[in-house]
């Protein structure tokens, strides 16, 4: 079982590389809109829950999505706290994305050149896991040595020897 999870993981991440190689800026622009959206939509719902922002505007959306706001019981204060820190992560995340755009589109061009190169030279994902193996055998072999020395007999620290029996 163990073997076959290895497998499909491998397969998986080729598939992965694959999709880097052909969509990586779209992955990456994707990934950054995403988690740009997830903070609006956070501060946009304390605010709410605070009284902060009209609760119509917002309920149509929450209600066609699902989530029940009504449940949740939190201090207006505190959500107004919490609304206001995840407004300011979100503009200082806005703002780190925009001034750093051209490091941004060359991290995508070296993950393409990453991803060619695993495809040019697979034996390349098999090294760390010759690296693993080596590593848990040189674990075997020192718990094995540890055993044996636990396994000596007590050890006297007056005499610094050890007594057997």
């Amino acid at each position: 079982l163990l073997v076959a999870c290895v497998g499909v993981a491998l397969v998986l991440s080729f598939i992965w590389l694959i999709f880097l190689r052909l969509f990586a800026s779209i992955m990456v622009w994707v990934s950054i809109l995403a988690v740009l959206v997830l903070l609006a939509v956070t501060t946009v719902l304390f605010m709410v829950k605070a009284g902060r922002i009209d609760v119509e505007l917002v309920d149509k959306v929450v209600n066609a999505s699902g989530v029940p706001l009504e449940s949740v019981q939190v201090d207006q204060e505190v959500s107004f706290g919490i609304g206001i820190f995840f407004g300011v992560l979100t503009v200082v995340f806005l703002l780190i994305t925009l001034f750093l755009v051209k490091r941004i589109m060359i991290a995508v061009a070296i993950i393409k050149e990453a991803a060619k190169t695993i495809a040019d030279m697979p034996s390349m994902i098999l090294f760390p896991l010759v690296t693993f193996a080596s590593i848990c055998m040189l674990l075997a072999y020192w718990l094995a040595v540890f055993m044996y020395l636990a396994s000596a007999g007590d050890f006297d620290p007056n005499t610094m020897t050890f007594s057997y029996g």
